[in-house]
């Protein structure tokens, strides 16, 4: 293998990590976070809900606007 099929390679890889990790991510914000906070707003805990909410929202939101912040313009792929 030459070295530009080697780094090819690698970054392939990387950009499919990339993805994996997005959908876990807007996966957990929008399903698993939306579950716990449902879950505490009926338990009547307003304000953990409020407080869990504003604490996965920042980290999620990140994850998810680097991917798309690394992708290039008219390019499928990052």
């Amino acid at each position: 293998m030459t070295a530009e099929e080697i780094e090819a390679k690698r970054q392939l890889r990387r950009s499919h990590v990339r993805i994996v990790i997005t959908y876990v991510a807007a996966g957990f914000l929008f399903f698993g976070g939306y579950g716990m906070v449902v879950y505490l707003l009926v338990c009547g805990k307003i304000d953990e809900a409020k407080s869990l909410f504003l604490s996965i929202l920042p980290v999620s939101a990140a994850v998810i606007s680097f991917w798309f912040g690394g992708r290039k313009s008219g390019d499928s792929t990052p």
